[in-house]
């Protein structure tokens, strides 16, 4: 029993990878990036569309205890809005309701790291301010 939700896990995570890299190529949005520069050193979480820029629009499936998963858990900037224990709630699928687009969740951990890692440092100017901040 728990060899075949290992198999349909894995198989989730290797499609969702797979929308996700279709993605990449897809500009993030002048609006987030400015958020991004805004918010660094903080410890914030961004739970806005880094494609579409809809606040609040966020929504993600939720491995709760290691065995359990919510799935439709809206995401706000403190974290995913679902009651867990403290460390125990990691987030495996993140879409966007108004764009439909899946998002890396790391757009949520690690917002810097995400723009600098999204490839489009070309397309931004203050991409590139990120980026040398970040390995300053």
């Amino acid at each position: 029993m728990n060899v075949s939700i290992l198999l349909v896990g894995s198989l989730v995570a290797e499609t969702y990878e797979a929308r996700i890299a279709r993605s990449r190529g897809v500009p993030i949005t002048a609006a987030f990036v400015k958020l991004v520069v805004k918010t660094q050193g903080s410890r914030r979480r961004l739970a806005q569309c880094p494609y579409c820029d809809a606040q609040h629009s966020l929504v993600a499936t939720v491995e709760v205890r290691r065995r359990s998963v919510v799935r439709n858990v809206k995401l706000l900037v403190t974290g995913p809005d679902v009651d867990v224990e403290r460390g125990h709630g990691r987030i495996l699928i993140l879409d966007c309701t108004a764009c439909k687009r899946p998002v890396d969740p790391q757009a949520h951990h690690s917002p810097v790291a995400f723009v600098a890692d999204h490839g489009t440092m070309d397309q931004h100017a203050q991409l590139q301010i990120v980026d040398s901040e970040l390995y300053a």
